[in-house]
């Protein structure tokens, strides 16, 4: 998803345009299961668009198992696929799957919207965002923050189109946004949902841990060069 072979490849308009293209549709790729109860028409749409996604030699595996399970899936079996999906996203009750996926639950409160919620809203406002998914409720939900990344990554995109030297600033935003949030809890989380499940949202949570780990070390390079 990010290699860059060689140091022509990190000044080359059209390829650092391209990534940041892909870098946004993986994210918003990824946000999307942890919050969207899995039906047959989310099912089949997400085949499709596995399909528009670039990826490096290191995800190839999973996202070929994923692939895979959307091709294969009967759909006859589709209510128990639900029950997995409210039992690890929904935080039905202590005991029964893990937390649901919100920052401040994650990172020592004791309920949602407290401090970290708030520092994940000025963080939206601070960019030039507001609401960025109001079905999931409180800002730092792991969709939002996702989708957030994606929006970003987005505004990268249209700077580089526009020969704006803004992107930088897009991409501190990024690799700060992942530093100071997402990297501090969603790896965890997501490492929580591989051990509660081994079928296919243990895909999705391997794919989002290693792709959050793989973006990060990326803008850390590409805004080190």
């Amino acid at each position: 998803m990010h290699t860059l072979k060689n140091n022509d490849e990190f000044e080359n308009p059209g390829l650092l345009t391209e990534l940041a293209e892909n870098r946004a549709k993986i994210y918003w790729f990824l946000a999307e299961f942890y919050n969207v109860k899995p039906t047959k028409e989310l099912l089949k749409e997400l085949h499709q668009r596995i399909k528009t996604l670039r990826y490096d030699d290191e995800f190839g595996e999973d996202f070929a198992k994923l692939e895979d399970f959307l091709r294969r899936f009967d759909y006859n079996d589709i209510l128990n696929l639900q029950v997995h999906f409210t039992k690890l996203f929904r935080g039905v009750k202590r005991g029964y799957g893990p937390p649901p996926p919100y920052e401040s639950l994650y990172r020592g409160e004791n309920s949602v919207f407290g401090e970290w919620t708030l520092r994940v809203m000025a963080f939206f406002h601070d960019c030039g965002f507001g609401i960025i998914d109001d079905s999931v409720g409180p800002p730092d939900h792991i969709t939002s923050e996702l989708k957030f990344m994606s929006m970003l990554c987005i505004k990268e995109n249209e700077s580089r189109k526009q020969n704006d030297s803004s992107y930088l600033q897009w991409m501190e935003k990024e690799l700060r946004f992942l530093d100071e949030h997402i990297f501090q809890w969603v790896p965890h989380y997501c490492s929580l949902i591989e051990q509660e499940n081994d079928g296919f949202y243990s895909i999705i949570a391997r794919i989002t841990r290693k792709w959050i780990e793989s973006d990060f070390d990326f803008l850390k390079l590409m805004l080190s060069t």
